[in-house]
């Protein structure tokens, strides 16, 4: 059976007909020389067999997401980072802020930061950011989380033991 099959394969590229193309008639010619069931049965059964595993079904389904997100370009603004820290601040909480009590920083980002245990405010323009500034500084330690409350102040909560829970108000 491997002989012939190696010899038609041989025949096959010799005559200049393309590798898949002579795979392919390989494949039919010999599923019908050889197999107990017809062909028609036979491929429902192979493709059957393959879609009832996951990973034969889901992997080519990840590279086709994939390409179609590469070539449409969502991909780029997927994966593009709004701001890059080098060395990482281990960003935690983030809030966008909407709030009444500070005006100026309205519309501001505001990030806690595990690592360097201090407050980034991002000042954004759009969907770029124009400038970052540091506050509270490790004052408060480690940052775990950042929320506007509905009361327009901007709450801090620390991950220590005895953490702390602050509130950001406007200075007088």
């Amino acid at each position: 059976m491997v002989g012939s099959a190696l010899a038609i394969l041989m025949v096959l590229l010799a005559l200049a007909v393309p590798v898949a193309a002579a795979l392919g008639f390989l494949g039919i010619a010999l599923s019908e020389l050889y197999s107990r069931l017809p062909l028609t049965l036979a491929m429902g059964e192979v493709a059957w067999a393959t879609s009832n595993n996951f990973l034969l079904v889901a992997i080519p389904f990840f590279v086709l997401l994939g390409e179609i997100l590469l070539r449409s370009g969502i991909a780029e603004r997927m994966y593009n980072a709004l701001v890059l820290w080098v060395p990482s601040i281990a960003p935690s909480g983030m809030t966008f802020y909407t709030g009444e009590r500070f005006p100026k920083w309205r519309g501001n980002l505001f990030v806690g930061s595990l690592k360097f245990q201090l407050l980034s405010r991002l000042e954004l323009d759009g969907e770029k950011i124009v400038k970052e500034e540091r506050l509270i500084q490790g004052e408060l330690g480690r940052i775990r989380d950042v929320r506007t409350g509905p009361d327009g102040y901007i709450y801090l909560l620390t991950d220590a033991p005895d953490g702390v829970l602050a509130r950001i108000e406007p200075a007088n």
